[in-house]
């Protein structure tokens, strides 16, 4: 097993929680718009949900739009109305796609593939969902500008809270993203022992780290993993010398083997007889 793989299965499962996490944080407020008059102020916001649904938007007011009183469209400002005296629709296709990708990112980030092929993956659609967060908050934005019109309504847009941390988030994520593609091209560690040396088998003991504790010149047992000291070379050998026959003490000379058998004399080869008591006259 890759070493780099051990601690894959609690990074595996960071970007879809973090990406999860996203999707918790579109209920909060993402846009507003305010309108200050002389019968009072109005203050409307919308969560991300709310532009992904197409939900109502959160009210607010003070003065004569302030809770208790009824409000209709006649009362409320010309600048949060459409031309058919409608309330602003709030549905936004951009940010349903973006919650799409956010998905997408989730479901990839889940899936057991390589974690280099997760990664683009997960930095794809979180990038994706990111771009589109920010195209539709900015196409929003410059629907609604700031200005001041000629019924003395002054109306001002903007972004919240949860449109900042959705979008930090998001960029958090591309950044692991990127980060996990980048460690799992690199090249696996090598395996231990000695560099360059062979891999150790399965239970071989390596030798201590301290001092061995015993002197150049004292007898001890060999180091764990060492074979014992050699004893000194073997000297050169000297070739055998060949023997000599038998002295003959005087007593009767053994009779030689037949011809053939081993230790015979070749045919016609000259006999030596061993010295004997008549030749010391």
């Amino acid at each position: 097993m890759n070493l780099r793989d051990q601690n894959a299965p609690p990074r595996r499962f960071a970007s879809p929680g973090a990406l999860a996490f996203v999707l918790l944080c579109f209920f909060l407020p993402f846009l507003g718009v305010s309108c200050e008059s002389p019968m009072g102020s109005v203050q409307a916001q919308v969560s991300g949900w709310d532009m992904v649904v197409g939900g109502e938007p959160s009210v607010s007011g003070t003065g004569a739009f302030a809770k208790g009183e009824e409000m209709d469209a006649s009362q409320m400002p010309p600048e949060t109305l459409t031309e058919d005296g409608e309330p602003i629709e709030t549905f936004s296709p951009l940010m349903l796609l973006s919650v799409l990708a956010i998905v997408a990112g989730i479901i990839v980030g889940s899936i057991p593939a390589k974690p280099f092929v997760r990664a683009v993956g997960v930095a794809s659609a979180s990038g994706l969902g990111l771009l589109l967060s920010l195209i539709n908050v900015s196409v929003a934005l410059a629907d609604v500008p700031s200005q001041e019109s000629e019924y003395g309504v002054v109306v001002s847009a903007g972004t919240r809270a949860g449109f900042w941390i959705t979008s930090l988030l998001l960029m958090a994520v591309v950044g692991f993203a990127v980060f996990e593609m980048v460690v799992s091209r690199r090249p696996a560690p090598a395996a231990p022992g000695h560099p360059g040396g062979p891999v150790p088998q399965p239970g071989h003991t390596p030798p201590p780290a301290g001092p061995y504790p015993y002197g150049p010149h004292q007898a001890g047992p060999p180091m764990p993993g060492h074979p014992g000291p050699a004893g000194p070379p073997p000297g050169p050998q000297r070739p055998p010398m060949p023997q000599s026959p038998p002295h003959n003490t005087g007593g009767p000379a053994a009779p030689a083997p037949p011809p053939g058998q081993p230790g015979a004399a070749p045919p016609n080869s000259p006999r030596f007889l061993p010295p004997g008591p008549q030749d010391h006259r």
